[in-house]
């Protein structure tokens, strides 16, 4: 009888999503850099849906801030970690840039590192929810709409 051997996948990393990993037909998968930003938005657009990226997401991608509270969670050995990072930058960006925070843009490059696929996704909803309900259930927190020291 054949011996089958199970090929153990590292787990995911916010290095390893930085760096990237083997991908099909030779590709490296792997976080979308400032120097993409242009290939995969023309990339998005040949989907067939008139798709493209946001301004402000295109902007994150290219000023490297896209995904940093997607990227704290992996970077992290606390389950908070992503929960807190989002709070923070939902607490201190406007809410469209704060939303490239949770947006994860993985590119396929080939050999010679040129943008050849990519794929964009938001965090679930029920994940930003619980992000922004621990915003507001944080000592001292204010709510929206609210001043400190004030309640309606």
């Amino acid at each position: 009888m054949a011996k089958h051997t199970i090929k153990k996948t590292p787990p995911l990393s916010a290095d390893r999503v930085r760096a990237g990993w083997q991908g099909p037909a030779g590709t490296r998968i792997r976080l979308a850099r400032p120097k993409d930003a242009e290939a995969a938005d023309a990339l998005m657009a040949t989907s067939g849906d008139g798709v493209r990226f946001m301004p402000i997401l295109r902007t994150a991608i290219e000023d490297g801030t896209a995904a940093s509270a997607m990227l704290a969670g992996l970077g992290s050995s606390s389950t908070d970690a992503y929960y807190d990072a989002a709070s923070a930058a939902f607490t201190d960006r406007p809410m469209n840039e704060a939303l490239t925070t949770v947006c994860l843009t993985l590119v396929a490059a080939d050999e010679q590192d040129r943008t050849v696929g990519v794929m964009s996704a938001t965090a679930p909803m029920q994940r930003r929810t619980r992000a922004l309900q621990s915003l507001m259930t944080a000592p001292g927190a204010e709510r929206p709409g609210e001043e400190a020291g004030r309640s309606r």
